[in-house]
């Protein structure tokens, strides 16, 4: 548990870092249901909105998750294969925190981060004053969720106003966002290209009065690394391989990585390889049963990073 100077206890209220995109869950019927509300309406404000964008001039394609060296999407960029956990402890160790006296109530010493204290450009200023022993727990939570903590225990941070909960999550969509500039924290997203040729996808789409679409492309609901659409199997694989590099490369703490695909693109997947496939649809062939190429080549042909 953490806790703040005002004694208050932190529940177990979700509280989503680094991604700042609403997480979507399967209720016990295993239907989709909507992200969990904002503790105000100013983090609603930040959960809902999407990381800055930038275009990157580098060609890559699901192949280049098994590349070797620089070639390696995930080994040049490990925030394409990272999980939100262990994206946002690298962001806030981006500077190591240092152990001073507590700037508050000159006592003890306390654990200082510098990108949650405002000493950090990429924090754009922003800080939380006065919370330097919950923030150090938090860190440490965090922490052992990135290092693959399985205990299923959430973080959040009830409290009375003013104790800096919003504005933690200013802080962490400060460096989310400024040091996207910095090679190993650009991450990579996708879109699908040319779906309106296959006749089951084709009312994902608008038609003008010619019958032509009026896109040729179809974005994800939820923003997804591409490693995301690979097999578990090939994930595995990759992890295996480029995990020890990542933490020998860039001290990176690293557990499990992100696999979980968008729900859609889930569904957009099964939907190519049986386009592509027809014996799978008819339970002739399973998806496992299908080579790294044939599965690759199916998805790629319709896939853009």
């Amino acid at each position: 548990m953490l806790h703040s100077r005002q004694g208050v206890r932190v529940l177990s209220l979700l509280i989503l870092v680094a991604g700042f995109i609403p997480a979507w869950a399967h209720d016990a019927k295993g239907e989709l249901t909507a992200p969990p509300a904002a503790i105000d309406g100013a983090c609603d404000e930040l959960l809902q909105a999407k990381p800055d964008a930038t275009v990157i001039k580098e060609n890559y394609t699901l192949n280049s998750f098994f590349a070797e060296g620089d070639a390696n999407l995930a080994l040049k960029h490990p925030f394409s294969v990272a999980n939100a956990a262990e994206r946002a402890y690298a962001l806030i160790t981006d500077t190591p925190a240092r152990i001073a006296l507590d700037p508050l109530h000159k006592v003890k010493n306390v654990k200082i981060y510098p990108t949650l204290a405002g000493e950090h450009p990429a924090s754009g200023g922003r800080m939380v004053v006065g919370q330097e022993e919950a923030l150090s727990e938090f860190v440490a939570a965090l922490h052992s969720i990135a290092r693959g903590d399985r205990s299923g225990k959430t973080i959040g941070f009830p409290g009375p106003a003013g104790t800096g909960k919003t504005e933690l999550f200013y802080v962490l969509h400060n460096l989310q966002r400024n040091l996207a500039k910095v090679e190993k924290y650009q991450r990579f997203s996708y879109r699908w290209k040319g779906l309106h040729s296959i006749p089951q996808l084709k009312m994902l789409f608008r038609y003008d009065r010619e019958g032509k679409p009026m896109t040729e492309f179809l974005n994800p609901d939820l923003a997804r690394s591409p490693f995301t659409l690979l097999r578990s199997d090939m994930q595995d694989e990759v992890l295996a391989k480029v995990i020890p590099q990542i933490k020998a490369k860039f001290k990176m703490t690293m557990g499990d990585g992100w696999k979980l695909p968008e729900p859609k693109s889930e569904e957009v997947i099964r939907i190519i390889l049986e386009h592509t496939y027809p014996e799978l649809a008819t339970g002739g062939r399973t998806v496992d049963q299908l080579s790294r190429a044939e599965y690759i080549d199916a998805i790629s042909k319709y896939l853009v990073i």
